[in-house]
């Protein structure tokens, strides 16, 4: 099995099983080999163009190798109106609905938010919030609603909020991300595995399985 980097705006690398990034850049050119997300991301959201990106973005998220929605999501500390946030975000959630793709999600000082779109549309895809660094409590809420958690550049920080909600956590509930993190995405589960006190390999064998079961991938 190789390391599964859930979320990444690296280059592609074939020793990994990546998702790259493409988000708001939904006339890129990408890369053949490689399994990406396409969104649209909340910071670079513009009103006059939402239609138009919102249709590419329909049109281009059909292909194979494009596997999820995002990143896209809510973010409270950026310069967008987060009314038009809203309505981008819960657009592309009825877009995954509507081609069977989960969402890389996107959130930052807005978890109650992220909860409630998720309860009103009553989405049925998974949804992983990537980059989190959250406490139990808000581990918990986003789980029982359906999502799953990524971890990543936090755990470089052994006393991160990350850090110490990961001990709390069942295995089968987490991804593991490097996100624009300058490390290999094996380093990411060495630090989780030094956490947790087990080997990253074993940590491997329990992501993959929910991995291969939202994904459909063997």
């Amino acid at each position: 099995m190789k390391y599964i980097d859930i979320h990444t705006h690296s280059s592609f690398n074939p020793n990994y099983l990546q998702i790259l990034d493409y988000s708001y850049r939904p006339r890129s050119t990408f890369q053949p080999k490689a399994y990406y997300s396409l969104g649209l991301h909340p910071w670079y959201l513009k009103e006059e163009s939402l239609t138009d990106d919102l249709q590419l973005l329909s049109d281009q998220c059909q292909v194979e190798k494009c596997v999820a929605i995002g990143e896209c999501g809510l973010d409270k500390i950026c310069s967008t109106d987060f009314n038009l946030q809203l309505i981008a975000f819960r657009q592309q959630v009825e877009l995954s609905e509507f081609r069977g793709k989960p969402v890389i999600v996107h959130a930052v000082k807005a978890s109650n938010e992220i909860l409630e779109v998720r309860k009103q549309s009553k989405a049925k895809q998974a949804w992983i919030i990537h980059g989190f660094n959250g406490n139990g409590q808000a581990a918990t809420q986003f789980i029982k609603a359906g999502c799953y958690l990524s971890f990543g550049s936090a755990l470089v920080n052994p006393n991160s909020r990350a850090s110490q909600t990961l001990l709390e956590l069942d295995l089968e509930q987490i991804f593991f991300e490097t996100d624009t993190l300058q490390l290999p995405i094996e380093e990411v589960y060495r630090l989780a595995g030094e956490k947790l006190k087990i080997e990253k390999s074993a940590i491997l064998e329990r992501v993959f399985p929910h991995f291969h079961t939202i994904f459909n991938f063997s």
